[in-house]
Order: structure tokens, then C-alpha cells, then sequence
């Protein structure tokens, strides 16, 4: 059923008509190409997982079991204003019901980061505000609402947080490390730790004088074969230290493959290689877009381990990232302590419920708000110290 109505906001004192529409076919999700895009690249949101070749990629793979309901928010010439990428999916709780739950596309397994509705820039509140009456209007057709992975910093977060939308509790809290990129690598270098910085010269000349190496990028040709050659360097590393990855799964892979061949063709995609006699040693796998390096994943060969071929790759990458005029590498969701080794900042990313007013809903919420809690609690009374990171507060 879709959600349509006109909207009578106010901008500077002045009346401002918004159509408010729900899209739930894939032809019409089809057609929003380049709106889509156009509106991302006028919005705080800009990112690359909220581009329309990400999301619709997505929506091929994992579609499956899952209804489309795209919120659109057009101005009075039609002019699309806003958008929330969202779909209902059927969601187990706990072994003892299933429930409808409304949330982003791009979420789950594919892991995307900062996800977010969508607002022409200067326009974010009352296209916001336009959003959240519609998800009420419409709350019947599911049981409640996740959102994941939104941005500490979003338009969209403030608003749930200052009580505007649903009531809500939070379910999760995600650390993003990223780099503030200087102008030039030594600066860059400066900045590190001494440790780090050693180790990174030491073993960058060690490879150079032992093998006969190479550092290269490929952001278009041969992209299917350096895709395989990217899984195949995950797969063994795996192996080595005993763990299976998400990553070779059989649909998350052919997700990568498509979303690699989509992002070849628009100058997105990036895959570093560290070739040892012509044959890739290391590989690591990201996005580079709005100004930006997005690292998603890497893969190395064990038997170099010893030689640090993916601490060098990674120094290479962003050198390589600096030299190219980009002003931020991100390393995306995860806390791991090799992140921190280079750099010392961070941003969060929030996963948010927001209560239904379906009596279903919400008494299943509030026993999960209760069990998140509870584990939250688990988890400080035994974490350990804290490393390395920005000094921001958390939310």
C-alpha cells in the first residue's frame, strides 16, 4: 500500500508543499537512477553505500523475502527532495515470534557503512520531518523500525534522539577509525608513532632488497580476475589464523563481484596489489569517492606474513590516497587494534529501534531493549582498557 501525501511545511516563513510517496516496485526503483544519485551528491548523507548502484546491487542479492519501500519527498515542481532507502523483511526474535521490521537497504551482511535517509542540503528538517509523519502514517505494516549504522553526526539521528520521531532505544554503537589526510605522506608519517612509523620504512626497503616487488592499482581492467585473485589471498589468510570469513560467502562474493564491475565503470572502484615475482603477495580492496578512500577488505598470501606484505600495501595505499588529492581514508566499522596503529581518530555509527504503536511490537521491543541492555552491562563490566582513539564521547 502506498503512503501519498501532500505536506505543508514552513522554510524561512514561507509554505512549502511536499509529496510524500512510498515506492515499492522494482521498476520504480529502477527509475530513480539518476535522481538518486544527484540528490546523495546535495546531501550531508553523500556517501558511497548510499549510492543507487550500491543499493540496487543489494537489492538483487538480498533481496529476496524482502518488500521494497522506498520513501520519496518531492516539492511542489516534483523535484525529488528527500528519500529514506528502506525495505519490511520478516525478522525472528529470539526463537519465539517473527516480526515485520522496516530497515535500510544496504544493511546486514554486506556490512555498509553509514547509512542514513537522504535530504537535499538546507532542506534536511522538514524533508526529515516529512519522513517520520509518513513512517508513522504507515506503522501498521510492520512491527517496528531498524536502523542501522547511521552516522553519530546525522540530521536523522539528532532528530530520534531529541524525541521528534518514535520513541526509541539504541541497540548498538559502532567505531569507525579514519585518517584526516595531510597534504603530503611525510606529514602523514610524522604524525604516527614511532613504533609504526619504523616497522612501516623497515619492512617497506626489507621487501624491496629481498624480492623482486611491485606495488600496483587496478581501477579497471581485468577486474573480474583481481577480484578472484582477492578472494583467494582472504581465503588463505583465513585459513591460516583458523577463522572462516563473511567475506567468501557465496552471495556476499558475487555481490562484490557485480558492485566491482559497476564501480570499474565509474571510477569508484580501487583494488591495490603488492606483486612478489609478478604475482600478488597482497591485495586490498575499497572505494574511492567524494574525496574520500573507503577500505573495505584485504587479503594476503601467508607465506609472506613474516615480510609484513600487508602493513607495506596498506602504507602504499595511503600514500597513494594523499598523492591523489583525497582528504580522508576511512577503515570502516570495527575497533580493531591494527586500525589505531594508524591513526588516532574515530567517529560512531548507531543502531536505533524505534517502538511501533502495535501492541505486538512494542512488547517485544521493550523485553529486547531489556536484552540489549543487559548485555551491554556484560560487556563493560569486562572489557578491557580502552585503545587508542579519539577522545570523543560516546553516545
Amino acid at each position: 500500500m502506498a503512503i501519498r501525501r501532500h505536506k505543508r511545511h514552513f522554510q524561512k516563513g514561507k509554505p512549502v508543499n511536499m509529496i510524500v510517496s512510498a515506492i515499492q516496485t522494482e521498476e520504480e526503483f529502477c527509475s530513480l537512477e539518476n535522481e538518486w544519485n544527484c540528490l546523495l551528491r546535495n546531501s550531508a548523507s553523500d556517501t558511497v553505500f548510499l549510492t543507487w548502484e550500491w543499493m540496487r546491487t543489494w537489492w538483487k542479492y538480498y533481496g529476496t523475502g524482502k518488500s521494497l519501500f522506498i520513501i520519496t519527498v518531492r516539492g511542489e515542481a516534483g523535484r525529488l527532495l528527500g528519500l529514506a532507502p528502506l525495505c519490511i523483511k520478516n525478522t525472528g526474535f529470539h526463537g519465539l515470534a517473527t516480526l515485520k521490521a522496516l530497515s535500510f537497504l544496504g544493511s546486514g551482511e554486506v556490512c555498509a557503512d553509514y547509512l542514513d535517509f537522504i535530504a537535499e542540503a538546507g532542506k534536511e528538517r522538514e524533508v526529515l520531518k516529512a519522513i517520520f509523519d509518513s513512517l508513522n502514517a504507515g506503522s501498521r505494516l510492520w512491527d517496528y523500525v531498524l536502523l542501522s549504522d547511521i552516522p553519530e553526526k546525522s540530521e536523522t539521528l539528532d532528530i530520534i534522539l531529541n524525541g521528534v520521531g518514535s520513541s526509541h532505544f539504541i541497540a548498538g554503537v559502532n567505531e569507525c577509525p579514519f585518517i584526516d589526510l595531510p597534504d603530503n605522506y611525510g606529514s602523514y608519517l610524522e604524525g604516527l608513532g614511532s613504533n609504526t612509523r619504523y616497522n612501516l620504512s623497515r619492512r617497506t626497503r626489507a621487501i624491496y632488497r629481498k624480492f623482486d616487488a611491485e606495488f600496483s592499482a587496478c581501477d579497471g581492467d581485468g577486474v573480474e580476475n583481481q577480484m578472484e585473485s582477492l578472494f583467494e589471498l582472504h581465503r588463505k589468510r583465513r585459513e591460516m589464523i583458523g577463522k572462516e570469513g563473511s567475506f567468501l560467502s557465496e552471495k556476499l562474493s558475487a555481490f562484490h563481484r557485480e558492485v566491482s564491475r559497476t564501480f570499474s565503470k565509474i571510477g569508484v572502484l580501487k583494488i591495490y596489489r603488492l606483486l612478489i615475482g609478478g604475482k600478488p603477495a597482497a591485495m586490498l580492496y575499497g572505494f574511492k569517492y567524494g574525496g574520500k578512500f573507503f577500505y573495505y577488505q584485504s587479503g594476503m598470501d601467508p607465506q609472506y606474513e613474516k615480510e609484513s606484505v600487508g602493513t607495506a600495501l596498506m602504507g602504499h595505499c595511503i600514500r597513494d590516497s594523499i598523492e591523489s588529492g583525497l582528504k580522508e581514508f576511512d577503515f570502516l566499522r570495527g575497533n580493531e587494534a591494527y586500525k589505531h596503529r594508524w591513526t588516532g581518530t574515530s567517529r560512531k555509527t548507531v543502531d536505533i529501534v524505534l517502538r511501533p504503536e502495535r501492541l505486538k511490537g512494542r512488547a517485544l521491543m521493550s523485553a529486547e531493549s531489556l536484552i540489549v541492555r543487559a548485555k551491554r552491562l556484560v560487556k563493560m563490566s569486562v572489557a578491557p582498557r580502552g585503545s587508542k582513539g579519539s577522545g570523543k564521547k560516546a553516545l
